[in-house]
């Protein structure tokens, strides 16, 4: 077993919100349908590399659903040297479009499943899906990241 060539070096969460919604209908079962999935990346101008991506999941307030629901969160990856060198452009493109957002949808799948655990509706689990097909809504450089203090 060996390290993955794509590192998940850090996630935070931008924004979380769960709302319950008290006209909701217990006796009705609330599937999740509607809610949109995006994501953005930028890689880093001193160190292409680093990559940060931006995912955003929302699902607005319907009277059939026991939730409304709306994160945003941000992780940072870093890509192996020699790997990257082994993969054309598009090849690797595709790799971090389709590992890094489902990464990160993962952590706010279970974010997600956690916090509605704790509402006053059953626990809602966000159903899996795929982003081999998924582009990113834009794509740009970010700004080197600050050196730390000493």
């Amino acid at each position: 077993m060996g390290l993955s060539p794509l590192q998940l070096l850090n996630y935070f969460f931008e924004e979380v919100s769960v709302k319950a919604n008290p006209d909701y209908n217990e006796n009705i079962d609330g599937v999740l349908k509607g809610f949109n999935v995006t994501f953005e990346s930028g890689e880093n101008k001193n160190d292409p590399l680093l990559r940060r991506f931006i995912l955003k999941i929302e699902q607005k307030r319907k009277p059939e659903l026991p939730y409304e629901l709306k994160i945003g969160m941000i992780g940072i990856f870093r890509i192996d040297e020699g790997f990257a060198a082994r993969k054309k452009p598009e090849e690797l493109e595709v790799l971090l479009n389709t590992n890094c957002p489902s990464m990160l949808y993962s952590a706010a799948r279970e974010t997600i499943l956690t916090l509605t655990g704790r509402c006053p509706h059953q626990p809602y689990l966000l159903p899996s899906i795929s982003f081999a097909n998924f582009q990113a809504d834009n794509k740009r450089k970010s700004p080197p990241r600050p050196k730390p203090k000493k």
